[in-house]
């Protein structure tokens, strides 16, 4: 049965997951001109002529804002969990909702008593999704408002689930919406990667030798470790010697020790030995950054490799890639008609590309498009397919790990044909580009 019952007897339901109403302002100078079309759901309160607003919460607050006194209203009996479910259903079915709202939804009804099960029957969504929209209530709920709100979605709080440690993904949470997310969420998992690594190269020290805290004179050197994100256990190896071992662990070094057949005046480190540390230090710090890089660039490709692209698109792809790999001047501009003396050529090894490897101009996507160039232009493509694709964690330095310019304006080149593609560049890979990053400064002397 509907009946008009007056606003001040309605109220906003507590318990409504949509905590906020936005762009009500349309819906006001809607109502004020044709009225309510719709009826309100509401239920009664403990409070006689109260009711609570189950559906249409939305509807009375433009309302209140357009200055009508009555609204037509449904009166029904519904237990609080059904509630609880009505409005999330209503609220998700408009995609009224924000990922944290959706969030507390799902929880507020599963605190009063409906299982996932239920929570996939009524929403149709599975229970992974669900599971994942519950994951983000563990993160700090402040930065989570102020990301959602700001436009973050739930596939970017989706990938903060590859990091285990709760601080360290609301700590890379703040990044969210910036060209660095993508560059903090990869440092974090190397990071955690590393740990895990270190973890399982203690386990196989333990089988054979004793962990100390301070090497004296009386322990020999026999052999060391760095561990990094790319380090294998498996060459750690087992001695067979009848001998008694001992390990130090020094940040990202590991070094086995034994006893000395005679205590010996302890010399220190040689100059040699000392630059030969530092040299494999630098090394294992240019290739954990040059391997997060990479991993950044590859991530992009295989998230883009099937996107689709215009013929326009096609041409300016081609002229920058020849124009890059021509390496003519210093910086190869995005802009098309920058790369003028590319675009004939462009366009024509554009249809060749079509008629060689037969296919629609309708269809081609980024990874057939690289491997039609790979294929049938053979100036210097491999190069760049090579650093897009299949490079290792290589940076551009010198043999003793000093910044390269030349080696610089290859890469200088490929991010301009990443960011053509939609690449973010982050504020570290830039520090890599111009020199100033933090991996050269031991070597700048």
């Amino acid at each position: 049965m509907i009946q008009n019952i007056a606003i001040e007897n309605l109220i906003q339901h507590p318990n409504n997951p949509r905590k906020e109403y936005r762009e009500i302002d349309d819906l006001a100078e809607s109502i004020k001109a044709q009225g309510v079309l719709q009826n309100l759901t509401v239920v009664a309160t403990e409070d006689e002529g109260v009711y609570m607003v189950v559906i249409g919460n939305r509807r009375l607050a433009a309302a209140k804002q357009a200055g009508l006194t009555e609204l037509p209203c449904s009166i029904v009996e519904m237990d609080e969990k059904t509630q609880a479910s009505t409005m999330l259903l209503e609220n998700m079915q408009r995609n009224d909702l924000t990922v944290f709202e959706q969030a507390q939804g799902f929880q507020m009804c599963l605190d009063l008593g409906m299982t996932k099960d239920e929570l996939v029957e009524e929403t149709g969504l599975s229970k992974s999704t669900i599971r994942r929209r519950l994951e983000v209530l563990s993160l700090d709920q402040k930065k989570v408002k102020e990301k959602t709100d700001s436009g973050a979605t739930i596939f970017d709080f989706m990938k903060l689930e590859k990091i285990k440690s709760i601080e360290t993904r609301n700590k890379v949470m703040e990044s969210i919406g910036s060209s660095n997310f993508e560059y903090s969420l990869e440092r974090a998992i190397n990071e955690e990667k590393v740990i895990r690594i270190k973890e399982d190269a203690i386990k196989i020290l333990d089988t054979f030798a004793t962990e100390i805290t301070k090497k004296t004179s009386e322990y020999k050197h026999y052999r060391s470790y760095w561990i990094a994100s790319y380090f294998d256990v498996d060459i750690i190896e087992v001695p067979t010697e009848e001998q008694e071992y001992f390990y130090l662990v020094k940040g990202s070094d590991i070094e086995v020790l034994v006893i000395g057949n005679e205590v010996e005046e302890d010399e220190g480190e040689t100059e040699w030995q000392r630059q030969e540390r530092e040299r494999k230090e630098q090394h294992a710090r240019e290739r954990e950054f040059g391997e997060t890089f990479l991993n950044l660039r590859l991530n992009f490709m295989k998230s883009n490799s099937r996107k689709h692209l215009e013929e326009k698109e096609l041409i300016k792809y081609a002229s920058l890639i020849m124009a890059t790999t021509a390496r003519y001047g210093d910086t190869i501009k995005a802009n098309e008609e920058e790369n003028v003396d590319y675009i004939e050529d462009a366009y024509f090894y554009t249809k060749y590309f079509k008629v060689l490897a037969n296919i629609d101009t309708d269809k081609l996507y980024i990874n057939d498009f690289l491997a039609a160039l790979q294929r049938n232009y053979k100036s210097g493509i491999e190069k760049v397919i090579y650093c897009c694709l299949e490079s290792g964690p290589e940076m551009p330095t010198d043999w003793q790990g000093k910044y390269d310019q030349e080696k610089a304006i290859d890469y200088n080149h490929l991010y301009v044909l990443l960011e053509s593609m939609g690449y973010k560049t982050s504020t570290e890979e830039k520090k890599m580009l111009d020199g100033t990053h933090e991996v050269y400064v031991s070597c700048d002397e």
